[in-house]
C-alpha cells in the first residue's frame, strides 16, 4: 500500500500551479494536450477516496 500512497503524491505534483491536469504528459512529464480535463480530475478524486479507505483499513465500496 505504501507504493500506492507513493505513487498517488508523485501524480500530485504534475498539477499545474492551478492544480489542474492535461490531457497527457509526456516522458518528462510535460503537459501536453487541453487542460482542465474533467475525466482526469475525477479520476485524481476516484484515486484519493479509495486509497484513503484502504490506508483507514476500510472497505471502500
Amino acid at each position: 500500500m505504501s507504493e500506492a500512497h507513493f505513487e498517488f503524491e508523485k501524480l500530485l505534483r504534475y498539477a499545474n500551479p492551478l492544480g489542474l491536469y492535461a490531457e497527457e504528459f509526456d516522458r518528462c512529464g510535460y503537459a501536453l494536450g487541453n487542460t482542465r480535463q474533467a475525466l482526469t480530475h475525477l479520476a485524481l478524486i476516484s484515486g484519493a477516496f479509495f486509497l484513503d479507505h484502504k490506508l483507514d483499513g476500510k472497505d471502500p465500496l
